[in-house]
């Protein structure tokens, strides 16, 4: 019963936090924004090791951080004048099988992505 509890809630706030229109600088990811031609994370699922992918950052600031589905900060990296496609991998083989929000900040926009860790 606990495991599909916990297993509800994750869905409900994967649901939550994709679906709904943010006002603002933040934002989802969609094919209009000019700034950037697209976010991609993979593997999605992953066992541990993914690469966040951005195209055309147009050699702005990057930050990228990394939260659990409580909020709970577990990584965040700060880039300068990055290249036009931009990657970074990281490994979550240490950390626990679950959702997590990639959260990718370029210029003055933001837009969160989720990862699955087996």
């Amino acid at each position: 019963m606990k495991n599909f509890i916990l297993s509800l809630l994750i869905l409900i706030l994967s649901f939550l936090s994709f679906n709904f229109q943010v006002n603002g600088k933040h934002g989802i990811l969609n094919d209009n924004d000019p700034k950037i031609q697209s976010l991609t994370i993979y593997p999605n699922p992953t066992s541990g090791e993914f690469k966040v992918q951005i195209e055309n950052t147009g050699h702005q600031k990057v930050n990228i951080t990394i939260f659990n589905t409580i909020g709970k900060v577990i990584l965040t990296e700060n880039f300068h004048d990055t290249p036009a496609n931009f990657g970074r991998d990281f490994n979550f083989e240490n950390e626990k099988s679950g959702l997590y929000f990639v959260s990718v900040q370029v210029g003055e926009k933001t837009f969160t992505k989720k990862v699955v860790v087996e």
